[in-house]
């Protein structure tokens, strides 16, 4: 029985668990691109314009990464479904929530360092989540995050 598997069946028979993670990742997810949005607002106002094409061109590079890899889901594989049902299919690696609020963390740490610090334990928590749902594989996550950070380094910076 793999990990993902024992997983699955720890979090099934925990309805309760399941529900908790299942609404943080939904909350942080929506808390994430609101606090973005804001952002954005406050980047026009003080033309931080890096805080707007930074992760808008990392989000177009991570888009054309996962459509040209297409890997398969772990619901696609495995012999059990996501915690939360999902009709998509590939486009698993890296994954685009943990690769968002990386580059909004680091677009974040650019603006106040707190904040940014803050959009990072965002970052560890969400990609917990993403897998426990079961609709990425930890290299999914991490490489994902790893991407986010590594290019919202250089872009705000480097360059």
């Amino acid at each position: 029985m793999s990990w993902y598997e024992k997983k699955y069946n720890y979090l099934r028979k925990h309805q309760t668990l399941s529900n908790c993670i299942l609404f943080v990742s939904t909350w942080l997810t929506r808390l994430v691109y609101v606090s973005y949005g804001l952002l954005v607002i406050y980047a026009c106002i003080h033309q931080r314009w890096k805080c707007i094409w930074v992760p808008a061109i990392g989000f177009g590079l991570e888009t054309w990464i996962r459509a040209t890899l297409n890997q398969p889901r772990p619901y696609e594989v495995l012999d059990f479904p996501a915690l939360k049902p999902k009709a998509t299919k590939g486009k698993s690696f890296p994954s685009r929530h943990c690769f968002s609020v990386a580059i909004i963390s680091i677009a974040m740490a650019y603006v106040n360092l707190w904040l940014g610090v803050l959009f990072i334990l965002f970052t560890l928590v969400l990609m917990i989540c993403r897998v426990c749902i079961g609709v990425h594989w930890i290299k999914d996550v991490v490489v994902g995050a790893l991407l986010g950070w590594l290019l919202g380094w250089i872009g705000f910076f480097i360059l």
